[in-house]
């Protein structure tokens, strides 16, 4: 408070040195004194009342780490002059005189635990409040989050190694290691800084080594953490599935999957007589990875083959597809010979399930070509043979094994007998043995089971068939120097001739197979000449019935016993006819084929009735159809669709059983 009476003494002090002023002066100093004194007087107010502060984060006991910003508000009716954070081991405090009250504390030196700090606001009366804060330190949770590689994947020349982005606001940089263990010492590879730069390539490096991958974030105030390892070691390529191999005319022609693998390097197809693929050899390899066929020639007399193909990538790896045998056509195929011409003509399973074959050979025997019998296991392996004949050409045309267990054999000598060449016929026993002290006209006989008998004239004479009959005698057939000349002899079982025919129309036909039949009677095939066109002969000798009809060898055959497509096909539908006469005598049924041309249209219809008017028009469900004839064999049958599919006729033939 002003001291009034200082003041008092201040005015009559000057007033009297004052000199005289005017009055208005005077008057003024008055009033202003008179002012001053009456709000002297009121009693002062002082300001007493500390800011209002509030923390607004953190909570009370909230855990937290790294740099930690402690917000807060302050009030004061006169003014705020700063806000105060302490904190413990402090011995200053961090101020802020601005609004918003922020603070920063770093708690990255600190140990865990926890922590009370205070935080002070002071007004401009200098008057001041404080508030308390416990916070729970856990730098544990400081470290950022892991971040893992997404893929790796190579080529040839270089590894391309992508990761996930860093959601981390701290971040600071990315680093690559690798290892050669999954618990070994890591080595750095790159260092990256920028956050959205995720994609990382080499070229140095070896797919083949097994070797493992991190990548490890760290943040700006140095904490780390690695990710999850990713192992690289190439594997081996994606395996293929090899079909199974097609026999075709002498090929085999191979498939399989494609495989996609972009480390492709090529296929590799092998072949080996085990079954398990040991001691295969390389026959094939493509480097072309979209090329999944290939076909190589068969050695058809070779040992039964397995396949199998190996898929190899650009590092060297392998996958193996399956293994699949190469079947044949064919059961097994052997070849018996020397160093010259050797042939087999006829063959017939026996009763051990071996086989047995007449033939010819210039290889062996007494010499020119000599009649050649050889005996084979069930697998096609020789067990023996055996051979007959003289310095000229002699030749085994069939072959037929007896009651007794031996053979019989016939053919022609030219070595012996009454002319240029003569039937002959040789009985042998269950070793292919007969007598060997031939006469000249080519006959000897040691036993019933050992024994030589030659047939024929001055001219060609010679046997293609031969078979046992009932009595136990002998007959063949074959051709005859003479006209007619389709010869047939029937002999004892010693081979003495009994009797002998002769049929045809011209010199040129001959006999081909034959067959006892039921009645004991004889029904044999041949061919005729006859203006220079071919025919087949059905000849039925003392024959009611026919039965046991198994095979036709041969008709309408050329003189080198060639034998056409066509020929074959007529020959099939001609065994089917036969085969069918057999099983009606018996009883029995078989199948026939039922050719029917389905017309599409009107016009195609009118077609076929004015082109094959005698063919039988039905009407079915579907319309017309016109049923061309039944057929004794597929294949002819199928013959003669092709025929009137050619003409634009629509043409099937269906399977159907007959009595």
């Amino acid at each position: 408070m002003i001291n009034l009476l200082s003041l008092v003494r201040y005015f009559v002090s000057n007033t009297d040195s004052m000199t005289v002023t005017k009055f208005g002066e005077m008057k003024n100093r008055i009033l202003l004194l008179s002012i001053f004194l009456v709000f002297s007087c009121e009693e002062e107010k002082v300001d007493t009342v500390p800011p209002e502060i509030i923390i607004v984060s953190h909570s009370n006991n909230e855990t937290v780490y790294e740099i930690v910003t402690i917000t807060c508000t302050a009030t004061d009716d006169e003014g705020v002059a700063q806000v105060e954070l302490w904190v413990p081991g402090d011995t200053t405090g961090i101020v802020d005189k601005k609004e918003p009250y922020d603070f920063q504390w770093n708690t990255n030196d600190l140990e865990d635990g926890s922590y009370t700090l205070k935080v002070r606001a002071v007004d401009i009366n200098n008057n001041a409040d404080s508030t308390s804060l416990t916070l729970l330190v856990d730098n544990s949770l400081a470290f950022p989050a892991e971040v893992n590689i997404k893929s790796i994947s190579y080529t040839l020349n270089a590894m391309t190694i992508l990761f996930y982005r860093s959601t981390d606001e701290d971040f600071n940089y990315y680093e690559l290691f690798s290892s050669a263990s999954d618990s070994g010492q890591k080595t750095l590879m790159e260092q990256i800084s920028d956050i959205d730069d995720t994609l990382f390539t080499i070229t140095e490096f070896d797919p083949t080594i097994p070797t493992w991958y991190w990548l490890k974030v760290t943040d700006i105030y140095g904490y780390s953490v690695f990710g999850d390892s990713y192992y690289i070691m190439d594997d081996n390529p994606t395996a293929i599935e090899l079909n199974s191999p097609i026999y075709r005319n002498g090929y085999f022609d191979f498939s399989w999957t494609i495989n996609n693998n972009d480390d492709f390097s090529a296929y590799v197809l092998y072949e080996s007589t085990s079954e398990n693929m040991l001691g295969k050899s390389e026959i094939a390899r493509i480097s072309d990875q979209d090329d999944t066929n290939h076909s190589i020639i068969v050695d058809i007399i070779a040992p039964i083959k397995y396949y199998q193909v190996i898929v190899e990538d650009q590092w060297g790896f392998q996958s193996g597809s399956n293994i699949q045998l190469g079947k044949m056509p064919f059961t097994f195929i052997k070849t018996f010979g020397g160093s010259q011409s050797d042939r087999g003509y006829s063959v017939q399973q026996t009763l051990d399930g071996g086989f047995i074959i007449a033939g010819s050979t210039s290889s062996y025997g007494a010499g020119g070509s000599d009649v050649w019998l050889l005996k084979t296991d069930a697998q096609g392996n020789y067990s023996w043979a055996k051979t007959f004949g003289g310095v000229e050409n002699d030749k085994g045309n069939a072959v037929y094994q007896t009651s007794d267990g031996g053979y019989i054999v016939t053919g022609y000598t030219k070595s012996y007998g009454n002319g240029n060449m003569d039937v002959w016929l040789i009985k042998t026993d269950g070793n292919g043995t007969s007598c060997g002290n031939y006469s000249e006209d080519g006959n000897c006989y040691e036993s019933s089971t050992k024994w030589t008998s030659a047939f024929g004239t001055s001219g060609n004479d010679y046997g293609n068939a031969v078979h046992e009959v009932a009595d136990g005698g002998y007959i063949l057939t074959g051709k005859s120097g003479r006209f007619p000349s389709i010869l047939l002899i029937k002999t004892d079982t010693d081979g003495n001739q009994e009797w002998e025919n002769i049929y045809g129309g011209s010199g040129s036909d001959w006999g081909f197979y034959l067959e006892q039949i039921q009645d004991s009677g004889i029904l044999f095939v041949g061919k005729e000449v006859s203006n220079g066109n071919t025919d087949l002969s059905l000849i039925k000798v003392d024959l009611d019935v026919a039965s046991n009809l198994v095979d036709l060898i041969s008709m309408m055959a050329e003189a080198d016993d060639e034998i056409t497509e066509e020929e074959a096909m007529a020959v099939g539908e001609f065994t089917g006819m036969i085969s069918h006469y057999i099983n009606a005598e018996e009883g029995g049924t078989m199948d026939m084929f039922e050719v029917a041309i389905v017309p599409q249209n009107e016009n195609q219809i009118q077609a076929v009735k004015e082109l094959m008017p005698g063919v039988e028009a039905v009407e079915e469900r579907g319309g017309t159809i016109f049923k061309v004839g039944l057929f004794y064999s597929e294949e002819y049958a199928n013959a003669v669709c092709s025929k009137y599919i050619s003409l634009g006729l629509f043409t099937n033939s269906l399977k159907v059983d007959t009595e």
